[in-house]
């Protein structure tokens, strides 16, 4: 601190340094979150979780593995998937470019999951990868057995430590922000 030395009426006041005047403009760093965000070949839903991870992205720096798992399943001893590798790494290489021109960083993977197990697979890539937080879409239908949450959700939340984002997925709206 340095004492004013104008002289005049006023008393002396104390005015900080231009050093610590400039430091303490600086805004303070944002933290980063690593969020995991599954994505699946319904396009409308997915379009909605990139925005809700676009809005977050707007209050904290955030990093996203985009992750696709594709289903498989056995016929008569043959193991076959629901898609092609092809058509698995299109999608997710779809939802990085979006996030890419918000400028949110992000990589992907395919991950194969057996038929019926997307919430185990979401839940294994999050144990082995740095994540912080799951972001994941529930699509409200009547459900007699698995909870208001659903099954894919359910076997998500009982295997991470991490806290799940769940965002409800209006399929009668469009996918765009309001």
């Amino acid at each position: 601190m340095r004492r004013n030395s104008h002289p005049s009426n006023s008393p002396l006041v104390d005015q900080p340094d231009a050093d610590a005047t400039r430091e303490s403009q600086d805004l303070p760093l944002r933290p980063s979150l690593n969020l995991l965000l599954p994505v699946g070949s319904d396009i409308a839903s997915s379009t909605q979780l990139l925005w809700a991870t676009a809005n977050l992205a707007n209050r904290v720096s955030v990093q996203v593995l985009v992750l696709h798992c594709r289903e498989w399943d056995l016929a008569h001893g043959i193991k076959y998937f629901v898609e092609s590798l092809e058509e698995a790494n299109t999608i997710t290489t779809n939802a990085m470019a979006w996030l890419s021109d918000l400028n949110i960083p992000s990589h992907g993977i395919v991950r194969d999951v057996e038929r019926g197990s997307v919430g185990r697979g979401i839940a294994s890539t999050a144990l082995e990868y740095p994540v912080d937080s799951i972001m994941v879409g529930l699509h409200r239908k009547r459900r007699l057995f698995h909870g208001p949450l659903g099954s894919t959700i359910s076997q998500i939340e009982r295997s991470v430590t991490c806290p799940v984002v769940v965002i409800n997925l209006d399929t009668n709206s469009s996918s765009t922000p309001r």
